[in-house]
C-alpha cells in the first residue's frame, strides 16, 4: 500500500511537471513574437525558459525517483566462529533488523515442522513467507542481510531473498555446503526470474553447519570491494568458506567497512569518527573474556544486547557512498536505529535484535527481542540439543 502511495504521488509529480514544461515553452514563443523580438533574442528568451523548465523537471523525476527509491534492510550482524572449541561457545552471534515498521511480520517461534526456528515475513504477496534469520535444530544457522544500493522497489513477481533462509533451514537432503553452492550458482535470479543480473536485488547470505562443520558467506554483489560509488559493487555471485575468528556483515560485503569510515577526524572522538561495523567489532571484543568466562547463558546475552543498542550515529563525513542522500544515511549510520521516519518512505528503524549461541556441548541457544505494533517489545528464548539429521530413508 505504502509503495502504491509513492507511486502516485511519484506520477502526479511528474505529469505537474511535464505541463510547466509545455507551457512555458508556449509562452517563449508567444512573448518572442508579441514583444516583436529578434530571431536571436527570441531564440535565447525560448532556451533560457525551456531549460528552467528542464530543470525543473529533471528535479522532478529525481523527486519520483526518490520517492520510490527502495530501501533495503538494513541489519548488521557480528559473529565469532570457533568450529574446533573444546569448551566455552562455538559460535556466537549478535545481529540486528531494521526494516519499515509497515511491514507484516511474524515474532520468533517454532514453525510447523518443529525443527525451524525463526521469525517471518508476513507479506501475503510474497510466498514463501521467508526469514531473515533462523536456526533449525539440526545445527544451521542462516542470516541474511542486504547490499544497500539505490534501487527500485523488487517487482511483485520476484522471488523473496528470505527464501534463501529458508532453504538453508529447511533442506534435508544435502549438506549446507552443497545448498550454499545452489544459491550461488542462483544468486542472479532472486528479484525476479527474468531480470539481468545487474539489476537484482542484492543479498548476503551466512550459512553454518555446527554438526560439520562448516560456515558459508554467499553474496550476489561480490564483484569488487566498496568505494565511493554503489557502481564499484558489480553485480557476481561469490560464494567464501568462513574462516574461525570474529566477524562484522552488514550491507557491504563480509568484514568490509565502509568506504568513509577509513577517514578518521582527530578532532572527533572515536565512537563517532569510526563506523557501526567497527564500533560494534570493538565492543564486542570488549565484553570478549567476560563472555567466554560466564556460565549463564542469560548472563551472555544480558553482555551481547547492549552492544546491539548502540545509537551513536557516524560523523556526515564518515557516511558511506552508496548513493543515498545524507538525509537518508545519516539515521542509517547507526548500530541500532531508533524509530522514525525515514524521508518520505515512512517509519523505519531496528526490529528485531537476535542472538544465537552454540555451545561445545551442541546446545543451541536461540534469543530474540522483536518490536511488536502495539510499541511493546516481545522477547522469546529457547535452547535446543543439537540434533542429527535423520537417516534417509533407502
Amino acid at each position: 500500500m505504502e509503495q502504491n502511495k509513492r507511486k502516485k504521488k511519484a506520477k502526479v509529480c511528474v505529469c505537474v511537471c511535464v505541463c510547466v514544461w509545455s507551457l512555458s515553452l508556449s509562452l517563449s514563443l508567444s512573448l518572442s513574437l508579441s514583444l516583436s523580438l529578434s530571431l536571436s533574442h527570441a531564440i535565447f528568451l525560448s532556451l533560457s525558459l525551456t531549460l528552467s523548465s528542464v530543470s525543473l523537471l529533471a528535479l522532478s523525476f529525481f523527486q519520483a525517483f526518490n520517492v520510490l527509491l527502495f530501501v533495503r534492510t538494513m541489519c548488521i550482524i557480528v559473529f565469532e566462529y570457533r568450529p574446533e572449541a573444546k569448551s566455552g561457545y562455538r559460535l556466537v552471534l549478535a545481529a540486528n533488523r531494521d526494516e519499515f515498521l509497515h511491514r507484516a511480520t511474524l515474532p520468533a517461534a517454532p514453525w510447523e515442522d518443529g525443527v525451524v526456528i525463526a521469525g517471518r515475513d508476513a507479506d501475503p504477496t510474497r510466498p514463501p513467507n521467508g526469514s531473515w534469520l533462523g536456526v533449525s535444530r539440526h545445527g544451521r544457522i542462516a542470516a541474511l542481510t542486504n547490499v544497500r544500493e539505490p534501487a527500485p522497489a523488487p517487482p511483485a513477481d520476484s522471488r523473496g531473498r528470505g527464501e534463501l533462509v529458508n532453504r538453508v533451514l529447511t533442506t534435508t537432503d544435502a549438506e549446507v555446503a552443497a545448498v550454499m553452492a545452489g544459491i550461488h550458482r542462483q544468486g542472479e535470479d532472486y528479484g525476479g526470474s527474468h531480470l539481468a543480473l545487474a539489476k537484482a536485488p542484492s543479498f548476503n547470505l551466512l550459512a553454518f553447519d555446527m554438526l560439520q562443520p562448516a560456515a558459508h558467506c554467499a553474496t550476489n554483489r561480490g564483484g569488487k570491494a566498496w568505494t565511493d560509488l554503489p557502481q564499484s559493487f558489480a553485480p557476481n555471485p561469490v560464494l567464501t568458506e568462513v574462516d574461525s575468528g570474529v566477524h562484522v556483515l552488514t550491507n557491504g560485503l563480509l568484514n568490509s567497512p565502509w568506504a568513509k569510515a577509513e577517514r578518521f577526524d582527530a578532532s572527533m572522538p572515536s565512537h563517532v569518527s569510526t563506523s557501526p561495523q567497527q564500533r560494534l567489532r570493538e565492543a564486542y571484543h570488549d565484553v570478549r573474556a567476560e563472555l567466554w568466562d560466564t556460565k549463564s547463558v542469560d548472563d551472555s546475552i544480558r553482555l551481547l544486547l547492549p552492544l546491539l543498542s548502540d545509537t551513536t550515529r557516524a560523523h556526515p563525513s564518515n557516511l558511506p557512498g552508496t548513493g543515498l542522500p545524507e538525509s537518508i544515511e545519516l539515521p542509517l549510520s547507526s548500530v541500532f536505529i531508533p524509530h522514525g521516519p525515514l524521508g518520505s518512505m515512512g517509519a523505519y528503524g531496528t526490529r528485531a535484535q537476535t542472538i544465537v549461541m552454540v555451545d561445545a556441548d551442541n546446545q543451541l541457544t536461540f534469543y530474540e527481542r522483536a518490536w511488536q505494533p502495539s510499541g511493546d517489545w516481545l522477547e522469546y528464548s529457547t535452547t535446543v540439543q543439537i540434533e542429527p539429521l535423520p537417516a534417509a530413508v533407502p
